[in-house]
């Protein structure tokens, strides 16, 4: 078995922002301002680097923002309160992030499937002495399986895809079924932090130099913090890649 740990870190003087629970229905919300920002300069709004000074009202120290014309999607949403000065400066006052829900309770879920069959039969056969001892029939399938829910404190998810052939002779051990891909995943956010244990195939984009030579089927620790400044890995993995469905849990290849 072969674990490896990576462990990656980085420094920022960016403050945290502060979350702000938003449900998909919800018409508007409404954020205290910090005390004195109004009268210290011209104040803008920016939600994901977009100016929405047009369509946000300052009353009573608070903002007003309204959601129904900016249809965001479930997920975080980083609003930024920034003033200008009378001489051009501009400093940033307040960070939030709005944290909007497709439902009470629950940021979003998706499930996705998809079935594919086929089945081919030889009614004739010439020269006969070529298909000897081969089945007139073949049948072969699909199916792909995906489902994801994010309740912002657990977040849960699986992938699986399947393949049939009753044809053995290309399969590289002999076997009808394989699993080309699998992926079983649960994760826990923290304020501050986010952990996450995972079995199956690991994607890792190519980009990433570091990681992207382990894209390999195996058990995964993961850790994230301060909003992924400090980030850890622990992970066993199988040498080569694997589709079969009996395949060591963890590996010990």
């Amino acid at each position: 078995m072969r674990i490896t740990a990576l462990w990656l870190a980085g420094l920022s003087a960016t403050a945290l922002a502060d979350d702000i629970p938003v449900v998909g229905q919800q018409a508007t919300v409404s954020i205290a301002l910090p005390s004195g920002a109004a009268e210290s300069g011209s104040l803008l709004f920016e939600l994901d680097g977009y100016d929405i000074g047009a369509i946000s009202q300052v009353a009573d120290g608070r903002v007003e923002i309204p959601l129904e014309s900016l249809a965001l999607d479930p997920g975080q949403h980083h609003l930024l309160v920034l003033v200008v000065h009378d001489n051009g400066d501009i400093d940033t006052v307040a960070e939030h992030t709005l944290d909007v829900f497709a439902r009470e309770g629950v940021r979003a879920s998706s499930t996705r499937w998809n079935v594919l069959m086929s089945n081919d039969y030889r009614f004739a056969e010439s020269p006969e002495e070529l298909y000897e001892g081969q089945s007139r029939s073949h049948q072969n399938g699909a199916l792909q399986f995906a489902a994801e829910t994010d309740r912002s404190t657990w977040v849960a998810g699986s992938t699986l895809d399947l393949l049939f052939d009753s044809d053995t002779s290309a399969s590289p051990d002999g076997e009808r079924w394989q699993m080309p891909a699998i992926d079983l995943r649960v994760a826990r956010r923290f304020s501050d932090a986010y952990l996450a244990l995972a079995f199956g195939d690991r994607q890792v984009e190519d980009g990433n130099l570091i990681s992207s030579g382990f894209n390999r089927r195996g058990l995964r620790l993961e850790a994230h913090a301060l909003q992924d400044r400090i980030t850890a890995e622990t992970f066993t993995l199988h040498s080569d890649p694997v589709t079969s469905l009996d395949a060591e849990v963890p590996p010990f290849d």
